[in-house]
């Protein structure tokens, strides 16, 4: 179906939804087929199955899989195992020293792979452990570490050493 048609079938829907006298237009996406052909406008089983769609969408997954762990401050978690140590760096910066790099991101995505042969490890605030990157990382051996309080307290330039295995990332001096 076109976007075209789509627009059409809405629009058409909402007008009938405003002539049956329903508070809520979007209601009328909620009704099935049967009702539709019977003219049958049943207001509060509509709004119950809003209810219900609605719940359904608010679905999160639990926070070892999600991308936005409810982490308490202060607490990492080893996304990848291993240990690295170097200099942290942005996505834009990263080879560009010449020294040991740690990546410095906010989250963990795909194409941060580009930097896998530049860097020894990555430093995330977000991402989880079922992520593309994530999955990426185990299997080339880059440590990964997501830690949502490094970023009030690390700054690129900063020399760390991360240990993916445990989760935890040290200032080195």
């Amino acid at each position: 179906m076109t976007r075209r048609a789509l627009g059409a079938l809405r629009e058409s829907l909402g007008a009938l939804a405003r002539e049956a006298g329903l508070g809520d237009p979007d209601l009328i996406f909620f009704r099935r087929w049967e009702e539709v052909l019977r003219g049958e406008f049943p207001a509060s089983v509509l709004r119950g199955r809003k209810v219900a769609h609605e719940a359904f969408h608010r679905f999160e997954f639990p926070v070892r899989l999600s991308h936005r762990p409810a982490l308490p401050v202060g607490l990492a978690l080893g996304v990848s195992a291993g240990l690295a140590e170097g200099l942290l760096v942005r996505p834009e910066e990263a080879g560009r020293s010449g020294a040991d790099e740690i990546l410095l991101t906010r989250l963990l995505t795909p194409d941060l792979a580009v930097h896998f042969g530049r860097v020894r490890g990555i430093l995330a605030e977000r991402g989880g452990l079922l992520s593309h990157l994530a999955i990426l990382a185990r299997e080339r051996g880059v440590p990964v570490v997501m830690d949502p309080a490094a970023f009030g307290r690390l700054r690129p330039g900063d020399r760390v050493r991360l240990d993916g295995s445990a989760g935890t990332v040290i200032t080195v001096l």
